[in-house]
């Protein structure tokens, strides 16, 4: 902390009343102050320098030359002579020496004092406002505590299922939702189909329950009223007792970019989940889900970079096996088939990889992954959610298009 004072006639008269003081000292006891050497007119300087800056410091030099003139000329010497010794004119430099550089050193500093107690203020200000608020949250939250019902779809459920969701993959963000949606809804048939580009179909991503009410594909056609109300107002959409018997008791979107990309569809859920509070937790359940899609594709854009062959979506094997341990785990969970097929490719190198990425992807539905393995020579083509006895006329045309490279197949 340094010395303030915000009034400059208090300054200036500080500075002249010091030296007045001096004067008569010099007067009475006759200590000719200017002679003397080291001069005491150097703690003079230094001491307003410092105190107030390089604009007193100047002020008090000034006061001191002509505090020189004055004793000269009243000493009866020459006031010439006085400006021209060689003494006199280097013990003047060092004077004004002193005077700019601890006046510039002391405003230097001020100055980030000054800042640093400004920054200082700030974040006083700023803790006094989040303490503010952390009041205002506690004494909110406390309010909630005292409100909320304990049951299933409380407030922890509400944070327990924001922690389930919160991975790096979108394949296991997709199985914590069936989880959730059987544990905490109490959803009996149900699935997340992946909405076609054409907005004309939907496919099974993954599904759980009863596999007829579930089918693999689904027009949108066939249930036309209701799935327009889905994709105009995206949002969570009831049926109405106009809907034909095929729409499901209740449907939402997984949006992604403003964009539906997904659709979950129910068609067995416990009734007493339809309340306002069950419709209010689903939607922000949807919401959770929606964000975890967006920050774990955010994140496999950058990963793929590595998990798959240059200028290819085609993955190296080691990081295919993951998505196919996660399609046996369905299999075993949610009795969810799957078809991987495995096809023995003619040559030994990987750079034919992107001559047969167009013609491979051209067959395969946007789920659908593959990959490959130089050691082996094979290529993976992994299909989730289909039954491998119903793949015949797929496998034909893939073969077809890969009948240049390909020595066999198995799958």
């Amino acid at each position: 902390m340094f010395y303030q004072q915000g009034s400059t006639i208090r300054k200036l008269i500080e500075l002249f009343v010091l030296f007045i003081l001096i004067f008569i000292i010099d007067s009475i006891v006759e200590f000719e102050l200017i002679d003397i050497q080291p001069s005491p007119f150097i703690l003079v300087l230094l001491l307003f320098s410092i105190r107030y800056g390089w604009r007193i410091g100047v002020l008090t030099f000034i006061i001191t030359i002509v505090y020189f003139g004055l004793r000269t000329l009243i000493s009866g010497e020459d006031l010439f002579l006085l400006f021209f010794e060689t003494e006199r004119r280097l013990q003047f430099i060092i004077f004004f020496i002193i005077s700019i550089i601890a006046g510039a050193f002391s405003t230097s500093q001020r100055e980030r004092y000054e800042d640093l107690h400004f920054r200082n203020e700030e974040l006083r200000s700023t803790l006094e406002n989040i303490e503010s608020t952390i009041k205002d949250l506690s004494f909110t939250n406390k309010v909630l505590e005292e409100r909320v019902i304990e049951s299933e779809t409380s407030i922890a459920s509400v944070y327990q299922m924001t922690k389930l969701l919160d991975q790096d993959n979108l394949e296991i963000i997709t199985d914590e939702a069936i989880n959730i949606l059987m544990n905490y809804f109490h959803a009996e048939t149900f699935g997340i189909y992946h909405l076609d580009r054409s907005l004309r179909s939907m496919r099974i991503k993954v599904r759980k329950g009863n596999i007829d009410e579930l089918p693999q594909s689904i027009l949108l056609a066939d249930s036309k009223d209701f799935y327009e109300r889905l994709l105009m107002e995206k949002k969570i959409t009831i049926k109405k007792a106009s809907d034909p018997k095929s729409a499901p008791v209740i449907a939402g979107p997984i949006m992604r970019n403003g964009e539906i990309r997904q659709v979950l569809i129910i068609k067995q859920i416990d009734f007493y989940r339809l309340s306002e509070h069950g419709i209010q937790l689903l939607y922000w359940l949807l919401q959770i889900i929606s964000d975890s899609y967006a920050k774990a594709e955010a994140k496999s854009v950058m990963l793929n970079r590595v998990k798959m062959f240059e200028g290819t979506n085609i993955y190296y094997k080691d990081y295919l096996d993951e998505y196919i341990r996660i399609e046996r785990k369905r299999e075993e969970n949610f009795k969810q088939p799957f078809a991987l097929l495995e096809i023995k490719m003619s040559s030994s190198s990987s750079y034919f990889l992107k001559e047969i990425n167009y013609e491979i992807f051209n067959e395969l539905r946007e789920v659908d992954k593959v990959g490959y393995d130089e050691d082996k020579n094979m290529l993976y083509i992994l299909l989730p959610g289909t039954d491998p006895a119903r793949i015949d006329n797929l496998k034909k045309r893939i073969f077809k298009r890969l009948e240049e490279w390909m020595v066999s197949y198995d799958g």
